[in-house]
Formats: C-alpha cells, sequence, structure tokens
C-alpha cells in the first residue's frame, strides 16, 4: 500500500504531465513551477493559496499594477467558491501566461471581465471596465457618463455579431482572432512578455532545490503588514 509520501509524488507527476500536454511547454520547467507554487500555501494547508499570497505574487513576479484586476483574476481561476486557489489551479493560470496558446488566454481573459460568470459581457460589465479610460482623459467639456456610454456602444457595435446587447465567448475570440491587439481590450490581465521571460528563465535555469531557496519566503513576505497595506484587494461592483 503506497505511503502519503508516494501519494504525493503520484500526484505531483499526474499535474506534471498534465500541464506539460496542455502548454507543450518543457517538463524541467513545469517541475519546477509546482515547487515554486508548494512554497505559497502555509504549513497546515499545503494546497491552498489565499487570495492576499496570489495578488502579492502576480504584482510582485509579473508587475501587475492593480490590485483591483489581481483580485478578479484571483477569481477567474477558482472552481469552487472557496476563499482559496488550489495548487493546480494558481499552476494552471502561469501556464496560461507562458504557454503560446491564444485560445487558451481568451478563455482566461474573458473569464476576468465576465464579472458574474454568465457567460456574456454585458454592457454593465463593458461599462465597468471602460469608465477608468475615460475618467483618465477627462476635461471640464466632457460629459464623462455620456463618454462611458458612447464607447461601450461602439465596442458592442463592432463585437456583437447577434446584436443581442452583449458579448460572448465566441464573439470575443472572433475579436481578439482578428487583431490579437483586442485581447486585453478591457484591461491587463497577462503580463508583459520582459517580466515573464524573467520568470521563466529563473524556473528554466534552476533546480528545485535552488527554487525552493529563491522562492521560499514568498508567503513571509505577503504576510508582512507593508505589503498587506500595498497589496490589499480592493472589491469591485457592478454600478
Amino acid at each position: 500500500m503506497p505511503t502519503s509520501f508516494q501519494r504525493m509524488q503520484e500526484q505531483t507527476q499526474k499535474l506534471i504531465k498534465s500541464l506539460v500536454d496542455m502548454s507543450g511547454l518543457d517538463e524541467h520547467l513545469v517541475s519546477n513551477l509546482i515547487v515554486y507554487a508548494k512554497q505559497l500555501p502555509k504549513s497546515d494547508a499545503p494546497n491552498e493559496i489565499d487570495e492576499l499570497v496570489f495578488v502579492s505574487q502576480m504584482l510582485k513576479q509579473f508587475n501587475f499594477t492593480s490590485p483591483s484586476m489581481v483580485s478578479l483574476m484571483f477569481g477567474a481561476i477558482r472552481s469552487s467558491k472557496s476563499s482559496f486557489a488550489t495548487i493546480e489551479e494558481f499552476c494552471k493560470l502561469l501556464i496560461v501566461f507562458m504557454c503560446s496558446n491564444l485560445d487558451l488566454k481568451i478563455h482566461f481573459v474573458f473569464k476576468v471581465y465576465d464579472l458574474n460568470g454568465d457567460g456574456e459581457l454585458s454592457f454593465s460589465e463593458l461599462y465597468h471596465f471602460l469608465r477608468p479610460c475615460v475618467i483618465m482623459n477627462d476635461s471640464e467639456d466632457v460629459d464623462t457618463e455620456e463618454a462611458v456610454r458612447e464607447l461601450v456602444e461602439i465596442v458592442l457595435k463592432v463585437t456583437d455579431i447577434d446584436e443581442n446587447g452583449a458579448i460572448d465567448l465566441n464573439e470575443f475570440r472572433r475579436l481578439v482572432k482578428s487583431n490579437v491587439l483586442y485581447l486585453q481590450l478591457l484591461g491587463p490581465c497577462l503580463p508583459t512578455e520582459s517580466y515573464l521571460q524573467h520568470f521563466q528563465h529563473v524556473l528554466s535555469t534552476h533546480n528545485e532545490s535552488e527554487i525552493r531557496q529563491i522562492f521560499g519566503h514568498e508567503r513571509q513576505f505577503a504576510m508582512e503588514k507593508d505589503t498587506k497595506l500595498k497589496y490589499y484587494p480592493i472589491r469591485l461592483e457592478l454600478p
């Protein structure tokens, strides 16, 4: 009968194979990705990555600048209503970051933008994401609310093929495949290439022991008072 350690090893090997098959990435890199992810949970819950740690890692390792957007990303990767992400869910997200599969990226980004999880980007959801763009360019001569509504209507006119007043996944996929620059139309939820390349380089050029040393204090970093104040997720609500 296999011991608990042997069962853990078997589960890890299955996860490595699944992620390699999903992404086509090198097995050594994927194995080290899992080693990195296992540094993030607390000791009494070794398969649970909480939101604060997730947010701190996204901002620190990948230079995301919006804790609120990262908080939405955290919600998008979870398959249950639990308050944490599993090691597998976290690793699958990073695989989406690192692999070249555009469909995986489209599916993830759409899920982030779909705030209520109904499979469509509604007028109010588009309004929610596009409003900051108008506010940043606001002037006294512009009616902000009207400008946002006009911008949403332009996006819907270009994207909403069935004219039902919302954008579904197929419509979003068609838009992105016509021009990949539309992928993050409503805000960045994928890392920049320079930070992604650096992260992949670290995973690719070190062994498991070195990865543990490099990332061994990341949970502690996230729990520090200054980090909490800087990275604390801001909950977003639809207008």
